[in-house]
């Protein structure tokens, strides 16, 4: 095997890698940077390879690296980058360690303080990398980096001044050739076993909802990037010629903004005719009522280039709740648009999946009810509704409140690892009292389970099978608010605790 420059780790996630390993589009952008300035990448996924990973890690670390690069989100997958850093650590302890990604950027002071932590990269990382393996490979010091947070020899630490928001245009395509494309080539988003793949055409946001960290200064500034639309076209183009990809999961957190721009998308791949379909992780509903307002031809169009799912976040039933979450939407407003969008859906093979959102600071019970029987609504009205738990990230609008609620910061990174969807509030005191913690656990996988779409997205066919079994059983729950013998977070709990997965 070729010696490496940079090797690229990306974690485990827990239980939400049995249901897809999208592709690690992070790192994957980060190493096409670092090559197309001549240095040599490796990337090793832990999903991917779950038991070989160590044994490979070891190798690569053996042959000198300039650093070590990690990228983790909050939650399960810090535990399994610090098994990461421990296997390097134990081969060379002089080869830096960087991390990066969503958790480091947001509490980088905290972060670098771990000893298997060298450097925190904030915010996007591909240009700091690369100027890190430049500085790493001349043998100065970091001093000089922009957006980055290391350890000085004498122990302090420093924050370097954050570098200006990169245009995504002069990025370089993703580096395919340095992951095992099939074992991502997933089950796609309508549930049909076809080459389903991640992709994004844009980055950022410029609302402030208030459960997300994408506002952070660290981050995007509430600004929104985007790919010019025959960029996203072409590289589309690739995937389907080279990979033979069937369908395509926009992972952007909403891609429609610009209407001009998305339509120039979807007309994009009509011309092209890649016969692929497609589907969203984000667009805001007032945006969907936009476009079926202003834009009419434009939701055919959709349809006709492949659009099969659309993913909307509706967060809660209760209008104070959503005054609070800075949703700058009313419960009223977004009924209307749903019944417009149930009607556009009408004899097309088109799934619209709901995220709703319980759990936050001063919430009461009855106005999580509200929510509650709202996503029950949605669900009988054929559509797919995800019931998420809030949580108080770090850097998030709602997060000062949090803390004023009752929320005590986790105290280092290993606590943090144990700041999972739905288990952070049995570690970690909060405004949630007993009752309310069980009641919004028992929706949440309630609502989980009654999924038969995402029972069907499942790669491993024994959960799969089980999500199948257990789907009666959570519509039951919902219907009576049953949770009694409530044995389905116990699976997923054994699930997220296997390492060997």
């Amino acid at each position: 095997m070729q010696k490496a420059d940079v090797v690229l780790v990306q974690p485990k996630s827990g239980f939400l890698d049995y249901a897809s390993k999208r592709l690690p589009l992070g790192i994957m952008s980060i190493a096409g940077v670092l090559r197309e300035h001549g240095f040599n990448v490796k990337i090793i996924d832990q999903r991917i390879d779950s038991k070989g990973w160590k044994k490979e890690l070891q190798y690569f670390a053996s042959q000198n690296p300039l650093f070590v690069g990690i990228s983790t989100m909050t939650g399960t997958q810090i535990h399994h980058a610090l098994k990461a850093a421990s296997v390097v650590r134990a081969i060379d302890p002089k080869i830096p360690l960087v991390w990066g990604g969503v958790h480091p950027s947001l509490t980088a002071l905290q972060t670098i303080q771990h000893p298997s932590v060298d450097v925190c990269v904030v915010g996007e990382g591909e240009l700091t990398s690369l100027d890190l393996a430049n500085t790493y490979k001349k043998g100065k010091p970091v001093d000089d980096v922009l957006s980055i947070c290391y350890k000085k020899p004498d122990g302090t630490v420093k924050m370097t001044d954050l570098r200006h928001p990169l245009d995504l245009n002069d990025l370089p395509p993703q580096s395919y050739d340095l992951i095992d494309f099939d074992k991502y080539a997933s089950i796609d988003f309508s549930g049909d076993f076809e080459r389903s793949v991640s992709f994004e055409t844009s980055r950022g946001c410029p609302w402030r909802c208030g459960f997300c960290y994408i506002p952070a200064d660290t981050f995007y500034n509430s600004k929104w990037k985007v790919f010019a639309p025959e960029t996203v076209v072409e590289r589309i183009r690739t995937l389907v010629d080279k990979y033979k990809v069937k369908s395509v999961y926009f992972t952007d957190d909403e891609m429609a903004i610009d209407t001009v721009r998305f339509e120039k998308i979807v007309d994009g791949l009509l011309e092209a005719d890649l016969d692929i379909s497609w589907g969203t992780q984000g667009i805001r509903i007032d945006t969907m009522e936009r476009i079926m307002k202003n834009h009419a031809d434009l939701l055919d169009k959709m349809y006709k280039s492949g659009n099969k799912q659309i993913e909307i976040g509706l967060e809660s039933g209760s209008e104070r709740v959503l005054k609070l979450i800075q949703k700058d939407l009313t419960r009223t407003k977004m009924d209307d648009i749903i019944k417009k969008l149930t009607v556009f859906r009408q004899g097309k093979e088109i799934s619209v999946k709901y995220n709703v959102m319980g759990g936050f600071p001063t919430e009461t019970r009855a106005e999580l009810e509200e929510t509650v029987k709202w996503a029950e609504q949605l669900t009988k009205a054929n559509a797919h509704v995800l019931f998420n738990i809030f949580a108080p990230y770090p850097g998030t609008p709602l997060y000062p409140l949090s803390v004023q609620s009752g929320f005590r910061e986790p105290p280092n990174l290993e606590s943090w690892g144990d700041f999972t969807l739905f288990d952070w509030f049995h570690h970690h005191p909060s405004w949630l009292n007993k009752d309310t913690i069980d009641y919004l656990t028992s929706v949440a996988f309630a609502m989980l389970f009654n999924n038969k779409s995402m029972a069907v997205k499942i790669t491993n066919r024994t959960t799969r099978h089980a999500f199948l079994i257990y789907s009666p059983i959570a519509r039951f729950r919902l219907k009576h608010r049953f949770f009694k013998f409530f044995f389905e977070k116990k699976i997923t709990d054994l699930l997220d605790m296997n390492s060997d997965f």
